[in-house]
């Protein structure tokens, strides 16, 4: 991966220097910069992890392509903030993610509603996963 994949690879992502620094690399913003800059080797780890959110995005756009017109019809959810997720990285995924299916393919956002959703999964007996977030947004 050259330096400047890394940044564009950061930044189609939705992550800043600080948090690309932070939930990636683990290390200081400065050192971030530098493997942008091509001044410092890019880890092995780092790419690695990059590499496999970048292949994560790839196949879950590549469905949604498969879809055709059909894609028109899915909700994605959009979190504002990062609480409601696994980590920043993972909204930060969810957030570029939600912003090209919905540009890109005609998807509709959803804005998480915490509230809402408990309501959704208690009235249903579910408990708080992926799917039963997919279904909540389906049915909003």
């Amino acid at each position: 991966m050259t330096p400047l994949e890394l940044k564009v690879a950061r930044k189609l992502l939705g992550l800043s220097t600080v948090e690309a620094a932070e939930h990636i690399g683990k290390v200081s913003k400065r050192s971030w910069e530098y493997w942008e800059n091509g001044q410092r080797t890019i880890k092995p780890d780092v790419e690695e992890l990059i590499n496999s959110l970048l292949a994560r995005r790839r196949e879950i756009i590549s469905e949604v392509y498969n879809m055709g017109e059909n894609a028109k019809g899915i909700s994605v959810i959009y979190y504002k903030s990062p609480e409601y997720c696994e980590s920043v990285l993972e909204w930060r995924f969810s957030q570029s993610l939600a912003s090209t299916l919905s540009l890109d393919f005609g998807a509709r956002l959803v804005e998480f509603d915490e509230k809402d959703f408990e309501k959704f999964i208690n009235e249903n007996m579910l408990l708080d996963s992926k799917p039963s977030r997919a279904m909540w947004a389906a049915s909003r």
